[in-house]
This record gives C-alpha cells, sequence and structure tokens, in this order.
C-alpha cells in the first residue's frame, strides 16, 4: 500500500446525489456528483484518523423521490501499511554461552529495503543485518561483558516506512565450561579400543569431569588436576561392547562457580569387517593364458582401499560408489605355469582388514588358437601338373587375427583371416618328386601363437623329360635341330638325355636312315635317374631323311615320346 496517497473510490449507476458519513460527529464530508447518470468519487484518507468509517449513498430524482444505499462500514489503520519485523534467534531471556547468531524475518506488501539492528541501545551506531525478508547478524560475544544484553531490530521498506522495534532481552553466560575432543572429528568412524582426547576450559577453572556412554544415565569420573583453567584429558572406550552404528559419549564439567556444561560428542562404530569373495572363477574352472577374476567388496560404513596380488603382481581397484563388483584382467601367456594364488585385501574406513584368497588353475594351451586343414589330406599324392594348395580353418576364444603358411621350408606366407583360410601355393610339376609338408599355424588377436598343424603330401614329380639333343664330333658339340644335315662322313654322333625324379624302368629307341634302314633298341633299367641315347653317324649310314623315335618309361608307369 503506497504511503504517499490513498483513496477510496466509489462506483455506481444512476445517481443524482453521494455523501460520506464518517468517524465523530463532526467529520462528515459530502460530495455532489455531476454526472448523475454514472459516477465514480475518490476520498483522500491521509488525513483521517484510525477507527471505524461508513459512507452511505443518497438519490433523488425529479419527482423528490429519495433513495438511500448504505451505510457501508470501512476501517482506517494506518498501522497496517508498515513492515513487520521478527527475532527467531535469540529467544527471550534466552541463555548464550558463545558467540550468537541473530536471525529474524520482516514482511511488507511493498518489498523490504533492509533490516536495521541496535546492540544495547546503541542508536549512534546501528548496524545492517544481512538479507531482507530472512535476515542474519553474526555476533561475536568474545568481547561483550556477562549479563543482560539487548537486542532492538526495525524493517524497512522500499517506501522507508519503518517497522515497530521489536526488542529482544538475552544473557550471556560464559562461565559455563567448554569441553572438545580435539584428536577427531564429529561423526569420526572407531573400531575396537578407541582413545579421545580433549580440554575442557572455563574461566573460574574446572572442578570437576565426567562422561557417559549409555545416554547419559551413568556419568563416570575422569581423573584431572584441580582447579585449573584449561585441562587436557584422554579416555578410552572399549567399542566391541556396543552394537555397529552411531553413538555419543557425553561430558559433564562443572567449574568451580557451579555452572555445569554438557558436551555430546558423536561417533560411528565399525567392527564389522568388508564382506568380500571372489566369484569367478570357481575352484573347478581352469582358466587360459589370458582371463578376468571377478568377485565383489561390501561394507556397511564403506571401503577406501582395495588390492589384488597374483603371483608378483599387484594391483589397486578403484569401486564405482553404489557398485560393490570389481574384476582384474589377468595375462599369463609365456609363463611356464599350472597354477597361481590370487589374493583380494579389503580396507574399510575403520581399518578393519579382510583377505580373501584362491588359487587359480591355468593351462596356456586353451588359450592357443588351433588350426584344422582340411586340403589336402594327410598323405595325399599329387598327380601331374596338378595345382597345390591349402585350405582350413582356425579358431579362438579370444579371435583370429592371422595364419602363417609355409610349403616345406620356402619363406612363410601370413594371410590375415578370421577364422577360414586358403592360398594356392604352387603346380605339382613345380616340386620335386617325393615326400613334402605343409605347415599352418595360427596368432589370436592379442598375439598368441598356436601349435603349428602340419600335413604331409606326396608329389609324383614330372613324367620323363628329355633334354635337348646334341650332335658332336672330335671337332665340335652343337645342338640337334630338327631336319639339319649331317654329312656321312663326319663321323658325328646324335645324343639324347632323358631323366626321370622316380626313376627310369625302361627306353626304348628307333633310329631309321634311308628307306629301309631301321635300327630299334629297348633298354630295361632299374630305377635310374636318366639314361642317354646315342645314334652314331658314318658313311654307311643311309642316305637321305632319317627319323628318331625315343619312349622313356619312369617307375609309375609313365611314358614319354619324342620324335
Amino acid at each position: 500500500m503506497k504511503n504517499k496517497k490513498s483513496f477510496l473510490f466509489l462506483i455506481s449507476f444512476i445517481c443524482i446525489l453521494s455523501s460520506v458519513s464518517a468517524h465523530g460527529k463532526k467529520d462528515i464530508e459530502d460530495k455532489q456528483v455531476e454526472n448523475k447518470h454514472s459516477w465514480q468519487e475518490s476520498f483522500p484518507l491521509d488525513n483521517k484518523k484510525a477507527g471505524k468509517y461508513n459512507i452511505m449513498i443518497t438519490a433523488k430524482d425529479k419527482g423528490g423521490n429519495t433513495y438511500v444505499e448504505g451505510p457501508y462500514n470501512i476501517y482506517i489503520d494506518p498501522l497496517s501499511d508498515l513492515p513487520v519485523c521478527g527475532i527467531t534467534n535469540p529467544s527471550q531471556n534466552m541463555r548464550i554461552v558463545g558467540n550468537l547468531n541473530i536471525v529474524g524475518t520482516c514482511v511488507d506488501d511493498d518489498s523490504v529495503s533492509y533490516v536495521e539492528l541496535v546492540l544495547d541501545g546503541d542508536k549512534e551506531n546501528p548496524i545492517k543485518a544481512s538479507g531482507k525478508e530472512f535476515w542474519s547478524y553474526y555476533l561475536d560475544t568474545n568481547k561483550l561483558a556477562e549479563g543482560i544484553h539487548t537486542i532492538q531490530v526495525t524493517g524497512y521498506d522500499i517506501n522507508g516506512l519503518a517497522s515497530k522495534p521489536t526488542v529482544v532481552s538475552w544473557h550471556l553466560d560464559r562461565s559455563k565450561p567448554l569441553t572438545q575432543i580435539v584428536d577427531k572429528e564429529m561423526g569420526v568412524l572407531v573400531s575396537g579400543n578407541a582413545v579421545f582426547q580433549g580440554t575442557v576450559e572455563d574461566g573460574n577453572t574446572i572442578k570437576e569431569l565426567s562422561y557417559s556412554i549409555d545416554n547419559g544415565q551413568v556419568f563416570k569420573q575422569i581423573k584431572i588436576p584441580k582447579n585449573k583453567p584449561l585441562v587436557d584429558f584422554k579416555i578410552s572406550v572399549d567399542t566391541k561392547k556396543f552394537p555397529d552404528g552411531p553413538a555419543v559419549i557425553w561430558f559433564k564439567a562443572v567449574d568451580n562457580s557451579g555452572s555445569e556444561g554438557l558436551y555430546a560428542f558423536l561417533y560411528f562404530i565399525d567392527n564389522t569387517p568388508p564382506d568380500v569373495q571372489i566369484i569367478y572363477p570357481t575352484e573347478k574352472d581352469v582358466m587360459d593364458g589370458k582371463f578376468s577374476v571377478a568377485g565383489f567388496a561390501k561394507d556397511t560404513i564403506g571401503i577406501i582401499d582395495l588390492t589384488w596380488t597374483f603371483g608378483n603382481k599387484t594391483g589397486s581397484i578403484d569401486l564405482i560408489p553404489g557398485n560393490p563388483y570389481w574384476s582384474v584382467n589377468l595375462d599369463t601367456i609365456g609363463q611356464n605355469i599350472k597354477s597361481e594364488k590370487f589374493t583380494i585385501k579389503a580396507t574399510d574406513k575403520t581399518q578393519n582388514i579382510v583377505e580373501v584368497s584362491k588359487t587359480i588353475t591355468i593351462n596356456q594351451e586353451n588359450d592357443k588358437p588351433i588350426v584344422t586343414i582340411s586340403d589336402p589330406i594327410v598323405d595325399k599324392q599329387v598327380g601331374n601338373d596338378e595345382e597345390i594348395f591349402v585350405r582350413g580353418i582356425a579358431v579362438d576364444n579370444d579371435g583370429v587375427a592371422s595364419v602363417t603358411i609355409q610349403l616345406d621350408s620356402n619363406e612363410p606366407i601370413v594371410q590375415e583371416t578370421k577364422g577360414v583360410f586358403y592360398y594356392k601355393l604352387c603346380r605339382s610339376d613345380d616340386l620335386s618328386a617325393g615326400n613334402h609338408k605343409i605347415t599352418v599355424t595360427a596368432t589370436d588377436k592379442f598375439g598368441v601363437v598356436g601349435n603349428s598343424s602340419v600335413v604331409n603330401f606326396t608329389t609324383k614329380g614330372k613324367a620323363p623329360v628329355f633334354a635337348e639333343g646334341t650332335v658332336s664330333n672330335s671337332r665340335e658339340k652343337i645342338a640337334f635341330t630338327n631336319g639339319m644335315e649331317i654329312h656321312p662322313e663326319s663321323n658325328a654322333t646324335i645324343k639324347f638325355n632323358v631323366s626321370s625324379q622316380v626313376g627310369l624302368v625302361n627306353v626304348q629307341s628307333e633310329f631309321s636312315s634311308g628307306k629301309e634302314s631301321v635300327i630299334k633298341n629297348e633298354v630295361a633299367l632299374n630305377n635310374s635317374s636318366s639314361y642317354e641315347f646315342s645314334f652314331p653317324i658314318s658313311p654307311a649310314s643311309g642316305k637321305g631323311y632319317s627319323t628318331i623315335k625315343l619312349t622313356a618309361t619312369d617307375s609309375i608307369g609313365r611314358t614319354t615320346e619324342y620324335k
């Protein structure tokens, strides 16, 4: 409500005259309206006294008929526009033994501007409080004299109106002994035999000090020096005699002036060790070279340290708040161990420690990828000029990365694959006759190399092979060519060489010179690796065209013909 000017508005329809009757016989104000069909009037209230007023409206028509509306009662209270300010703390005659946080509230319909405090009637030095609707002021009472003190608070709204002052008296009494625990903070976690160290002080010196651990039912005396303003003390509490959870030690100190001070120290008992278990692997599980160990670690108060040991390796685990489960990844690849002990150690906030161990069985072979060769089959015999390839599959629980393929002692070939592999190696004619082997080794995605898989096969080699023929005499040696001329008197010899990787068992030759001369020859051999055909040319040889036909048969029945 604005403080500058207030008005009362009256609105009516079809009215000739308006009047106001007021508080008291002389406080009457009449008004004549100009527009008698529709009107609105206002009355200033600034100079009106507080109290009850009424409004009455009289209307008269041209025929002299009169109508009266009202009266309507209204109440005027100038104080209703003032802020209302109060003190919440301290209450009236409250006893204060230390510094004082003065707090209160202030309300106003126009909004609060600020709150002002006057301490002990010192109006020359008012103090502005922090806040408006909810205000406070922290009073340091160290320099105040003991006894009665006053606080006067006044609130101001945004229009400068001041509330009625509110005054509260309070009593400052520092003579009450002050007890404190100095070696631990309030709410500390303890276990076992807990020691509490503290001090008690009072300007009037300490007469006696006692404590209770049964909620004040029985107080036990603490032996302290007499008649000293500051005394150190120490007590021991066997927390194992009490259930886990919150507990309170009550201290009662009496000074030599008779003032008694009580002090409560809250602490938490935790004698229950953490609950720690290794869930995986179980005693029956046999692990590969790489594996995980998992479990949980629980504690009512909370775990501050969780560590693990495996052989000569150690580490720590950070638990996620609210999630007691943990896991550790271990790698034993390349280590010649069949079992190893894994230990998990948990420490809670009160230093309760639990260790749990489990011996883990390890089989390194289980972690190696396995190769199966489907082609060629074992001891397969490969025929003439046949394509030689290898095909198969590699499997691994971690995933296959590649396979290494090697033919005999040739350069290994690495092929990336996720499992299935196929590779063309050569043709059988490219290999010597006899036994050969293909070796395939797989590597998983962690670099673990598996055991090699080997398949043996046999190649027959090439059929008998004829080398280029030669023509030679005492003077020279030249290559034989089809249709070449050889003089009968040159004493030349035509030679052809045939070879076999598996051995020759039979050779045949047929030499025809002239029209009628034919020389045939057949030789049985005992797996000879080679044989040389020789045809001497002499003056007695027939004139004209000559033909040569050669055949060679190896030990497995293959025959090669040369013309």
